[in-house]
């Protein structure tokens, strides 16, 4: 929510945390600010009218990975 209780919608982690300055509050009621290492990430997509015709990207999943060294 914005500072007037408005409801946003926000593109990703990245502006919902506000650049990691902010946490979100995950619907298990867990925090965070940034992806670690395990988190899974899915994306999904879909584009159309309610009611009308309705086009599905499908889903593409990924966890992250400890970086190598």
């Amino acid at each position: 929510m914005d500072d007037r209780g408005k409801e946003l919608e926000l593109g990703g982690l990245y502006e919902a945390t506000q650049g990691g300055t902010k946490s979100v509050t995950l619907p298990d009621g867990s925090e965070m600010k940034y992806l670690e290492d395990g988190d899974e990430i899915v994306l999904k997509a879909w584009c159309g009218n309610p009611g009308g015709i309705s086009l599905q990207f499908g889903e593409c999943r990924g966890v992250l990975l400890p970086a190598l060294t």
